[in-house]
Order: C-alpha cells, then structure tokens, then sequence
C-alpha cells in the first residue's frame, strides 16, 4: 500500500493537487508506523500537515486531524507522552473546528488515544474519566469493538487503582460483548 501511496503522492505534486498531496502523504504516515519506521512515520505526516497549514481553510481540518494524531502516535510509541498529547490535543480542536462541540465518530479515537497516554502516564483517574466518556460515544455510534478495548481500558485504570472488583466487572463486560461480535 505504501507504493501506491507514493504514486499517489507523486500525481498529486504533477496536477499541483496541495490537499490531495496531503492526503497521499498522511495515508503513508501509518504504513511507516506499522512496519516501524517511526521517522518516516512522523516526516510523511508533518509534511501533511504543513501544506494543510499552508492551505488553510477549514476544507482540510480532517486530514490535518489525522496527520496530527498520526503524529501523536509515533510520540506515543516514543513513550514521549507529554508531546503526544499535545498532539492529540491539536487533533481535537481541529476536529471540533470542523464539526462543532458534539462528539463525532472521528474524534473517538483520538480520545481514545489521549486516554491510553494518561493511562501510560499514570494519571488513571484522569485515564478513568476519559475512557467513561468514551464509552457512552460508542454506544452512539455503535462502535462495538471500540467499546470492547474502553472496556479493557477502563479495568485496566481500577486494576491500577487497586479497585480489583471493579476491574474484573468492566474485564467481564468486555469479554461479555467480545462474545457477542461476529467471529
């Protein structure tokens, strides 16, 4: 998928296509994370996020949302979780630009991805009020497997918390919808 990315990427830059080089070059941001090339990761979705910023408007506030939380992951791999945040942070207000003060489905994982950094920071009541919120969201949407992982997130937090029983009731709720998803 990268190559054709690439290529897309490439006709982009020869028709003078700005939001769709952005586009091209954001869609490569998470093939490097997955193969571990964190550096590419970050440089392909900088550079998106760059001509965004060059552009301006609200037309590309989607794509820059995504190039900045795709960011914010390779920070996050990083263990560096203060500047993930304020990545994520950024992905949200041009979210919220977008599409208002009301939850949308694409800002649901980027909410999640804050949670699972106040989680790995050790702030779990802060994690716990997130993921909490989250999963009244997925219920809206009818994000069944978002749901299950805000599940296992938010037992994981009481786990943290040492509130055991309360752990094992949200670690049983997951495994009760995972049960119930289609194989």
């Amino acid at each position: 998928s990268l190559k054709y990315f690439e290529k897309a990427h490439q006709l982009a830059v020869q028709h003078n296509l700005a939001h769709l080089q952005a586009v091209a070059l954001d869609n490569q941001s998470p093939v490097h994370w997955m193969i571990g090339d964190l550096e590419n990761a970050r440089a392909t979705a900088e550079k998106a996020i760059a001509i965004l910023e060059e552009i301006g408007g609200n037309d590309g506030l989607g794509v820059m949302a995504m190039a900045l939380s795709n960011v914010g992951n390779v920070y996050q791999k990083e263990d560096d979780f203060d500047t993930a945040l304020q990545y994520y942070q950024r992905a949200l207000a041009a979210l919220k630009k977008k599409f208002g003060e009301q939850s949308s489905p694409y800002d649901i994982s980027v909410r999640g991805n804050i949670g699972i950094v106040l989680l790995r920071s050790d702030k779990y009541e802060e994690a716990l009020e997130h993921f909490l919120a989250l999963l009244e969201d997925h219920d809206t949407y009818g994000h069944k497997h978002g749901k299950v992982l805000t599940l296992a997130h938010v037992a994981e937090c009481y786990n943290q918390m040492k509130e055991y029983p309360t752990a094992i009731s949200y670690y049983s709720k997951a495994l009760k919808l995972v049960r119930e998803l289609p194989p």
